[in-house]
């Protein structure tokens, strides 16, 4: 344990003389790169969550946490997080917050409003856009009956009267002709 903490102090000192000297020669790092085979591990020493900070020109940092109790964060204090598989740049999921109203997001290559899920901020229900529509949709004025208004709809749903039976056994039904 005492070799692992020396290792960590010469890391961290090698890694600050390089920036001080980069700094001093008036070099501004741009990237680091490193390449392993082996397993990348952050341990702090003490049993707290390790933290990886990665910050932009803005001041604007990336944060990836790993917690004591098994979850894991990872936080953008500025714009969405964007889940891009296979080099595929046109069509990715979007996670985002506006407004404190979550978003997901699938960005599709010739949408202009994407699908999505969202809680609306005002009621917090929960909603859905589908395909290129403008609107949100509550899950909650979802109707069970696919859309049927009234039982001649239901009656006549699949075609002339399909399935042709009808079970009454809720309240009265008053047949007009």
């Amino acid at each position: 344990m005492k070799m692992q903490m020396i290792y960590k102090r010469i890391g961290s000192i090698t890694i600050i003389l390089l920036l001080l000297c980069g700094s001093l020669l008036g070099l501004t790092p741009a990237v680091w790169s490193a390449t392993s085979d082996a397993d990348f591990t952050l341990d702090d020493g003490v049993g707290d969550s390790p933290q990886i900070f990665l910050r932009d020109q803005g001041n604007e940092d990336l944060t990836i946490q790993k917690l004591d109790a098994g979850d894991a964060e990872i936080i953008n204090t500025e714009g969405a997080l964007n889940l891009k598989f296979s080099a595929d740049i046109d069509d990715y999921i979007q996670f985002l917050t506006v407004a404190n109203a979550p978003y997901i997001y699938w960005l599709l290559n010739g949408y202009t409003n994407y699908p999505g899920l969202r809680i609306d901020p005002g009621t917090g229900k929960l909603q859905y856009r589908d395909e290129d529509a403008a609107g949100w949709i509550n899950f909650d004025d979802l109707g069970g009956a696919g859309g049927v208004a009234n039982l001649d709809e239901a009656y006549d749903g699949g075609g002339a009267g399909a399935g042709r039976t009808v079970t009454v056994d809720q309240n009265a039904v008053q047949f007009t002709g």
